[in-house]
């Protein structure tokens, strides 16, 4: 009986509006990720950047200048024709996207412990390491429009990065809700979730122009299809669109991110109020 009560308790506790009543806990969780992220190292938040900096130029020496990807990009809206920076463009957005989605996946067992001895929102924590990543992956954000700028790129398009950045950062957190609360039960998940994101990187265009698809399959073929409906796809190309390019994301594609965003949120959450009572029991 005591069994049942509690799960009906916290069943009863996961809605939104509790979540809202838990502000203080989100805000709580996301300082205690920020704090705990580099503890104990000298050079703190440096390593934030030391990992994607690495892969911006193990890629760029790959497949700029070994494998030639450089020659089927376009040039900046000013000329620029830079394949680190446009290669950095897309890295941006992947990292946040890769970032929320497998913090919250680990973190949601880390959690699990805690709220055994202690009733709260399971969605709290999720929400508080997303706004941590968030915080994090923000000085990428920074360093880049800072190339931009030396590189004299800029315009009013980049008043849309926020925008950008909060889309990618909720359409993470709705898959992350859904892979993080099945994962508690069936741990084959997570290591499913590191071999699909490898696999999604490459379909996605970051390390090559998206025009390469069209150009060796065709627009009518079944790979152009599944890459043009590839959610990550369209992200990326926003991020490109708005600092790479200087333009405004086109209605239909700024429509197409809100509409992925809702549905991963809709399924994500749906999912997650299901299983986020037995998230205690069964880690």
């Amino acid at each position: 009986m005591a069994t049942q009560r509690s799960n009906v308790t916290a069943q009863d506790r996961e809605r939104l509006q509790d979540v809202l009543r838990y502000g203080s806990l989100v805000e709580n969780f996301a300082r205690r990720e920020l704090r705990t992220r580099f503890l104990g190292s000298k050079f703190g938040w440096v390593w934030s950047l030391v990992s994607p900096m690495a892969s911006l130029a193990m890629y760029t020496v790959v497949f700029g200048v070994i494998l030639g990807a450089d020659r089927g990009m376009e040039a900046s809206a000013t000329g620029v024709k830079v394949f680190a920076v446009y290669l950095f463009t897309g890295l941006v957005a992947w990292n946040l996207f890769t970032g929320v989605l497998t913090r919250n996946v680990d973190g949601l067992l880390e959690v699990a412990t805690l709220r055994r001895k202690v009733a709260f929102p399971v969605l709290a924590p999720l929400a508080g390491m997303t706004v941590a990543i968030v915080a994090e992956r923000s000085v990428e954000v920074i360093l880049l429009i800072c190339v931009y700028v030396l590189l004299g790129n800029i315009g009013w398009s980049f008043l849309w990065i926020p925008v950008l950045v909060t889309l990618t950062a909720l359409f993470s957190l709705g898959l992350s809700m859904a892979i993080a609360s099945l994962n508690v039960r069936f741990r084959d998940i997570s290591h499913l979730l590191g071999l699909c994101l490898q696999l999604l990187f490459y379909a996605t265009p970051i390390i090559y122009p998206a025009a390469f698809v069209a150009h060796h399959f065709g627009n009518e073929s079944v790979i152009h299809t599944l890459f043009v409906s590839n959610p990550l796809a369209q992200f990326v190309l926003a991020y490109r669109s708005v600092m790479w390019s200087l333009n405004s994301p086109p209605p239909s594609q700024l429509l197409g991110l809100v509409v992925w965003t809702i549905i991963s949120l809709t399924l994500g959450w749906a999912i997650f109020r299901v299983r986020a009572r037995d998230v205690a029991e069964e880690a």
